[in-house]
């Protein structure tokens, strides 16, 4: 069981990550006790997706199984690698991924995770966003994520979670934007109806 620590560590990106407290999403589906949301990020040509559920599970052991980076294969859509390039602590890493891309290249992303938990209410907040550094091969193309989360509050006297996973994304490159939703919104779904299957095992 992972131990959530409160921290505060500084690590360049760029300037402009999704402020997702000013969201205003939109319903776009349910299917599979999982609700789906797009939110049309202002200045942004590609809009910002969330998911959430409930899963029949404690919040600490979902927590662990998203931190179990070696095995996001089992159960991340379309992702073909995933690694922790730089441990930061427990709680803290800079994460490598490769991905398949509909009709392109595959790509790379470089991200900053952080886990924290609210002292108060005891929610986990798991938090991403691409990272400049790391320059890892000129093999692929690299996408960059402009934020992210897994927020995970106990329900059901903690024999439950709700959990909602949210992310904005460019895959980058000469890539038509109906490609890229065509592709994020369901992925996002897929993640958490992944994330149940794994929980299961």
């Amino acid at each position: 069981m992972l131990t959530m620590l409160l921290t505060s560590f500084m690590i360049s990106a760029t300037p402009s990550l999704t402020n997702f407290d000013a969201a205003n999403w939109t319903l776009l589906e349910e299917k599979n006790g999982i609700s789906l949301y797009s939110w049309e990020v202002p200045g942004a040509g590609i809009p910002a997706y969330k998911s959430e559920t409930n899963l029949d599970f404690p919040m600490e052991k979902i927590a662990t199984v998203i931190g179990e980076i070696g095995r996001r294969t089992d159960w991340t859509p379309d992702l073909n690698t995933s690694e922790i390039i730089r441990k930061i602590s427990d709680t803290e890493w800079i994460e490598r991924w490769t991905m398949s891309a509909p009709m392109v290249d595959d790509r790379e992303f470089v991200f900053h995770t952080q886990m924290t938990r609210d002292p108060k209410t005891k929610a986990i907040l798991i938090r991403f966003h691409s990272v400049e550094e790391f320059l890892i091969s000129e093999k692929y193309v690299r996408g960059w994520i402009y934020g992210g989360y897994y927020r995970l509050n106990e329900i059901e006297g903690g024999k439950s979670t709700h959990i909602e996973h949210a992310v904005h994304v460019s895959i980058k490159g000469a890539v038509p934007n109906w490609l890229v939703t065509s592709t994020l919104r369901p992925n996002t779904r897929k993640t958490l109806e992944g994330l149940k299957r794994q929980l299961k095992k």
